[in-house]
């Protein structure tokens, strides 16, 4: 199988660029092979979950969970800056001695379990300040803190098993631990039609991911804190936390905009929408950056890989919009049972083509050094900027349609800016 994968890679590869694969792009292949095999069967269980969720709970209360996932999101970012996953796995990577390498492990888990402690207690004990700030009811708030909660535990599974370079072992976890959080959805569809439905499973999933991966970090829990470390991950984390905020913006705000505006419903029209329109790049995306971020870092000819991905890029966009319009339009009628509004889907499949290239892009930039990070972060924050703005113009104008066509706009900005440093980064570097 190895051989089959190599060989018809090295094939396309040759094709494309004239020379065969390098030692580190046949890793990477065989990385992306692991991570493949885990992502692809276990989000065709998740889209089982997320269209079967919305056809039988409807616009409303479909929309009130995913309005739940957002919020959580937005609660999760304080976290980033203290035990941010992008510093550990870079500066692990770096690192050529086991006892470093511990320090940063160690020192991250205990920045985590402090910070953790510490942040969901003032969620707690704010709640009513905050379900008011965001226009929610304290019981949603709620959901949000418990799934938040969950999701660090799985992005801090994640991390130290991208960091170890275990990507077998990740695509094991992820096949389990979402088969089994398929088998609770089938459970609670037989009694559940409120949002319980689709985050109790997601929630279990999260769960099952924490333990599953916790078997394999055991040589590496230690408990010891290492200020000095702290400080050197600090220093790299802080632009990630601000790119985050900006991440999130983009990708939550025009949901809580449009609950604002009109209601639940909206949110989960537009969500089946953008579910549709992502499910396959979601999957590829997902699989490309888990073994891209790590595997970037120790690749010192950087310039040749920004070319190289200048053609992979532009290539996609035209083949991700042919294939993602069919498939978005026979999810929406026939799967989610939804209306059909012809621009929603075109310009959501339009989104969806750009996406790749703006995340991938980012990825890169981000992986050459502070500088990279910093101009990641600059470039995050003009988009969520202009993504705010243009939500705001263009949701009351064109409500559902009007949050895909600010996201889309915002993309492309964002790839032209992180395209344009990482540029001008990569020279430096080869100089």
């Amino acid at each position: 199988m190895r051989k089959i994968i190599l060989k018809s890679s090295n094939y396309i590869y040759k094709r494309l660029f004239k020379q065969n694969l390098s030692e580190n792009e046949e890793k990477f292949i065989l990385n992306v092979s692991w991570v493949s095999l885990g992502v692809i069967i276990a989000k065709i269980m998740m889209y089982v979950i997320h269209a079967l969720a919305g056809r039988f709970l409807g616009p409303e209360i479909y929309g009130e969970a995913n309005l739940i996932v957002s919020i959580a999101m937005f609660l999760s970012i304080p976290l980033t800056i203290f035990a941010g996953n992008h510093g550990l796995i870079k500066y692990f990577q770096e690192s050529d001695c086991e006892i470093e390498k511990k320090k940063f492990f160690s020192t991250n888990t205990i920045a985590l379990f402090f910070s953790g402690t510490l942040f969901y207690l003032l969620f707690f004990f704010f709640r009513e300040t905050l379900s008011f700030s965001l226009g929610i009811s304290v019981d949603l708030l709620l959901w949000a803190i418990i799934f938040s909660f969950f999701s660090i535990l799985m992005s801090f599974s994640e991390t130290a098993l991208r960091m170890l370079f275990l990507f077998k072992e990740m695509s094991i976890v992820e096949l389990f631990s979402t088969a089994l959080a398929t088998m609770v959805f089938f459970l609670l569809l037989m009694q559940n039609n409120s949002i319980g439905l689709l985050i109790i499973p997601l929630i279990t999933m999260r769960l099952l991911y924490f333990l599953g991966g916790i078997k394999y970090l055991i040589n590496y829990f230690w408990l010891k804190f290492d200020m000095k470390i702290f400080i050197k991950t600090f220093n790299y984390n802080k632009y990630i936390i601000l790119t985050n905020i900006s991440g999130v913006l983009i990708t939550n705000i025009d949901k809580i905009m449009l609950n604002y505006f009109f209601g639940t419903s909206s949110v989960g029209i537009y969500q089946a929408y953008f579910f549709s329109s992502t499910v396959i790049i979601g999957v590829l995306i997902t699989i490309f950056v888990h073994v891209f971020f790590p595997t970037i870092i120790k690749i010192k000819d950087k310039i040749n890989v920004l070319k190289k991905l200048d053609v992979l890029l532009l290539m996609s966009v035209f083949i991700i919009f042919v294939v993602m319009l069919p498939v978005s339009f026979i999810t929406i009628k026939y799967v989610y049972g939804y209306q059909i509004l012809l621009f929603p889907l075109l310009i959501s499949v339009l989104f969806s083509a750009v996406l790749p290239a703006q995340i991938i892009q980012g990825q890169y930039l981000m992986s050459l050094n502070i500088e990279g990070a910093k101009q990641f972060f600059i470039g995050s924050l003009i988009q969520s900027i202009i993504n705010v703005i243009l939500n705001i113009i263009f949701i009351p104008l064109w409500m559902v349609s009007g949050a895909f066509f600010a996201t889309f706009i915002t993309g492309i900005i964002g790839y032209i800016y992180f395209r344009y440093y990482s540029s001008k980064l990569s020279q430096k570097l080869n100089e």
